[in-house]
């Protein structure tokens, strides 16, 4: 049977062993995390470049649609009642008009 002081010591060191085991089990998660967090980060980085460049292609797409549109028709406005868009040679390609008359 051991003293009350080995007793004692021995508490100690395994209170100490368990604090180290329980130390090192949280820093492992946390560089875990860490390394999650990253990669995530990098993998949202990524994401978000391919929606810009996504969108940038989306939009010189949009402005080379507006560019044909401008150069084949002409868009007339009657003081806010509507509009009415000519083609070059003066047709009537189509009209939004409230109350024109």
């Amino acid at each position: 049977m051991k003293s009350k002081a080995g007793r004692e010591r021995g508490a100690e060191e395994e209170r100490a062993q368990r604090k180290s085991r329980t130390r090192s089990k949280w820093a492992a998660e946390e560089e875990q995390r860490a390394e999650e967090d990253g990669y995530q980060k990098e993998k949202q980085k990524a994401k978000g470049n391919g929606q810009q460049r996504c969108g940038e292609r989306l939009e010189e797409r949009a402005e080379g649609r507006r560019q044909k549109f401008r150069e084949r028709e002409t868009e007339y406005s009657f003081k806010g009642r509507g509009n009415v868009v000519l083609s070059e040679k003066g047709d009537l390609l189509g009209c939004h008009v409230r109350n024109l008359l």
